[in-house]
């Protein structure tokens, strides 16, 4: 991965005026390297519309927790077939997920920072 002193960041970043512009230069220079992480919010929907304007070949990826409801299966088909996309789909080890919950329980998110941290 391409690394940037200090001085090389501010001096993108004051030619960086708008979202387009800096999807703009980590395609042009991070290529390949550049996905979109997608929870299919509201925000996440202007920014895919944004990546597909600007390179149809953009990466996008989301993580199944085996946890999401049935609309969020609904955004990211209607998403797919919008933009002509394929997500890309991670899945978490599920050994590990069972060995959690069977230690902190099904909802160990809810109850502390610390847990919420397990679950990333």
């Amino acid at each position: 991965m391409v690394k940037f002193t200090q001085e090389e960041v501010d001096k993108i970043n004051s030619n960086l005026k708008t979202p387009e512009d800096a999807l703009r230069w980590a395609f042009d220079t991070l290529h390949d390297k550049v996905a979109k992480a997608s929870s299919f919010g509201a925000e996440d929907a202007v920014i895919t519309d944004m990546m597909i304007k600007l390179n149809p070949k953009a990466r996008f990826f989301t993580l199944d927790t085996g946890r999401l409801n049935q609309e969020t299966y609904d955004v990211m088909d209607r998403t797919s077939k919008k933009y002509n996309i394929h997500f890309e789909v991670m899945f978490p080890d599920t050994e590990e997920v069972q060995q959690m919950v069977r230690t902190k329980g099904i909802n160990l998110f809810y109850e502390s920072v610390e847990n919420r941290k397990l679950c990333c």
